[in-house]
């Protein structure tokens, strides 16, 4: 390949000649032009991909009302089981009060052990006035969001058990098609790859001679071309080129945090899981426990203390097990949410 070159000041006339290796075919020859001279070609319409831009704006604002609306909905549940477990620690109260009164009658303990558990039922029935506080706003706020009285309403409970999230590809990749920055970062390049075209509308002329010889089939490619550009349009061209690149990697780096997003919320959504389940199991014995303990107390063959230890224990595994089924919940969500849109 050769080149010569002329210049006036502020036009650059350049020439080329290009002789292709023997054997190289027009795709190789069509190869061998770097981007930066030929341009690049793509059917990118400007209009269609802001009104595409548009509607997944539209999608992810609905898409975001909607997990707001979940979340307050898990909220709701969440409120309701509270109030469900300080009825029944007031109910255990009571009855631990009952058995104390019971003991202190038959001799079997002093005073000061029935007064704790009249101080162990007040704590119970603040307890209670509080959850029972705490559903009546969530009620309220869920009242304000679906536009009806939802004071009274039976709210249809989640369940306790949780389906298996989706694999981690199949998430990503419709996450890939659904994140507004995403979209607006492959929007940007766009324009940039456009821009760059328009500066590059001046395009070469190209002429291709072949010549072969008989008893010879290694053609022999002739290949010139000659423009002029302007010292303006070269710069054009490069900041254009430059800009390009930088939408480039501006949309590597959004495909890149799309993909940790959805991969760390899938992995702390599988410790939640995992977090769950321990203290389901952990409920469970500690609800076997505390039964246990109630009946050795009511037999006197444990102390108050033995049983509040027992109930604490109980009242402990309730609240963690409460919280951990609502965090699966709500990172469930926002996993469909960041991916499926749903």
């Amino acid at each position: 390949m050769s080149a010569d070159y002329t210049t006036d000041k502020s036009t650059y006339t350049l020439k080329l000649s290009y002789t292709p290796l023997a054997g190289m075919t027009g795709s190789d020859l069509v190869r061998r032009f770097p981007a930066s001279v030929v341009g690049s070609w793509g059917p990118t319409d400007a209009a269609t991909s802001a009104k595409e831009l548009a509607a997944l704006k539209l999608d992810d604002a609905r898409s975001a009302a909607l997990l707001e609306a979940r979340k307050t909905y898990i909220g709701a549940i969440k409120t309701i089981k509270a109030r469900q477990i300080a009825e029944d620690e007031h109910r255990l109260a009571r009855l631990e009060l009952t058995i104390a009164e019971r003991r202190f009658t038959s001799g079997l303990s002093g005073e000061l052990e029935v007064e704790q558990a009249r101080i162990n039922l007040l704590d119970a029935e603040l307890a209670l006035t509080k959850a029972e506080t705490d559903e009546r706003w969530m009620r309220r706020r869920l009242s304000a969001m679906t536009g009806q009285d939802m004071s009274e309403a039976v709210l249809e409970d989640l369940p306790d058990s949780h389906r298996a999230a989706p694999d981690l590809e199949v998430l990503v990749s419709a996450a890939r098609q659904n994140d507004v920055d995403l979209a607006q970062a492959r929007a940007d390049l766009a324009s940039a790859v456009r821009a760059l075209e328009s500066a590059r509308s001046l395009l070469p002329s190209v002429q291709v001679d072949a010549e072969t010889t008989v008893g010879d089939w290694s053609p022999r490619f002739t290949v010139s071309a000659n423009w002029s550009i302007s010292l303006s349009r070269s710069m054009e061209i490069e900041k254009a080129a430059i800009k390009v690149e930088q939408r480039q990697r501006a949309l590597d780096e959004a495909l890149n945090s799309v993909s940790d997003s959805v991969a760390k919320n899938l992995d702390y959504l599988a410790i939640e899981i995992a977090s769950m389940e321990k203290w389901r199991k952990q409920l469970e014995e500690s609800e076997e426990s505390h039964r246990k303990t109630l009946e050795s107390y009511e037999e006197g063959e444990v102390l108050l203390v033995d049983l509040e230890r027992a109930r604490l224990n109980l009242q402990k595994a309730r609240n963690n097990y409460l919280a951990h089924w609502g965090a699966v919940w709500e990172m469930w969500y926002t996993l469909v949410d960041l991916s499926m849109h749903e």
